[in-house]
């Protein structure tokens, strides 16, 4: 069973609703309506399993584990020592091109075009203000020197809420890189509050996914988007310091985008055959502010979280398929 997006007519953007908002289906059955020549369904991100902190307790969804099994490893060599946090499938159907809508991520962002074709349209992290995404309506983000984009107090330039990591310090687990806390430190008092408001209005800590839902009353978006448009056609056009201005990447089957997390990117795919678009990507903590290739983080946090998510979708593609490990 997988989820899927979908829209009511070709002209409405993908991307404006939450994982676990989306019609529930089977992967045959995605496939078969987008070979019956259909582009108003999206297969997309996955809700997958969540710790009590809010992080990550499942890499991918099945589907990806099954397209990925034969994979000497799961982690590209490129991508050195980041960690990874989720890995993806996005397969739809669009002639004349379908949008994603005008967002950003909250992880760095590795991305492989599988079939069909892409474009991306790109803004700078720095045009927040401008793009007044909206999670802006609550507050203004804060921006991390490394690009990273926050809506709610106590989040590491890595993305780790600080409350979390401090109990992850408590409990002795600390990494050999370990220096201390950020100096973007919260109060404990401010991170409480903040938590606890958290549980009381069901959003998610923006540690856990990459798109991250606020409900609001007169309409619900994700935190990250925008509901400005690069598109001639949308109902609200960009600001007009920004029209026509976007950093344009073009995809071909074959080709990789490495998309550091924040930056503002809509999404115009297509692929009108029966085999519709396809892509693969990998999400990964933001490296620190002052990382390297070869030790991303300041502390050992986000890879110890690695391993055990590695091992359990090795151990997951064994049982699922009688796959020797690697």
């Amino acid at each position: 069973p997988v989820v899927a997006e979908r829209r009511a007519a070709a002209s409405v953007a993908f991307g404006q609703s939450d994982a676990g908002e989306r019609c529930s289906t089977t992967l045959g059955a995605v496939c078969n309506e987008l070979a019956s020549g259909s582009e108003l369904v999206y297969l997309t991100t996955q809700p997958l399993p969540e710790e009590d902190d809010g992080c990550p307790a499942a890499l991918a969804a099945p589907h990806v584990l099954a397209l990925l099994r034969g994979a000497r490893r799961l982690r590209p060599k490129l991508l050195g020592n980041l960690a990874l946090a989720q890995l993806n499938l996005w397969l739809g159907r669009s002639a004349e091109g379908s949008s994603s809508g005008l967002h950003h991520d909250f992880h760095d962002n590795l991305y492989v075009l599988l079939r069909g074709a892409k474009e991306f349209r790109l803004f700078s992290p720095r045009c927040v203000d401008l793009l007044a995404p909206a999670g802006a309506d609550h507050g203004r983000p804060k921006l991390h020197s490394n690009g990273l984009l926050c809506y709610m107090p106590g989040i590491r330039d890595d993305g780790a809420p600080q409350a979390v990591v401090r109990d992850w310090l408590r409990a002795g687990r600390r990494g050999a890189a370990s220096k201390g806390a950020d100096s973007d430190d919260e109060d404990d008092e401010t991170m409480l509050e903040s938590l606890l408001d958290e549980k009381s209005s069901g959003r998610r800590r923006q540690g856990g996914r990459s798109k991250r839902r606020e409900v609001q009353p007169e309409r619900s978006l994700p935190d990250s988007f925008c509901r400005a448009s690069t598109l001639p056609s949308a109902a609200r056009p960009l600001p007009e310091l920004l029209a026509g201005r976007h950093l344009t990447a073009r995809l071909s089957e074959g080709d990789l985008l490495y998309l550091p997390a924040s930056w503002f990117h809509e999404v115009i795919s297509r692929g009108g055959g029966p085999g519709g678009h396809l892509a693969l990507n990998f999400w990964m903590a933001p490296p620190h502010t002052k990382g390297s290739f070869e030790q991303p983080y300041e502390d050992s946090f986000w890879l110890e979280r690695f391993q055990v998510l590695h091992q359990t979708a090795r151990a997951s593609m064994e049982a699922s398929h009688g796959a020797p490990r690697r």
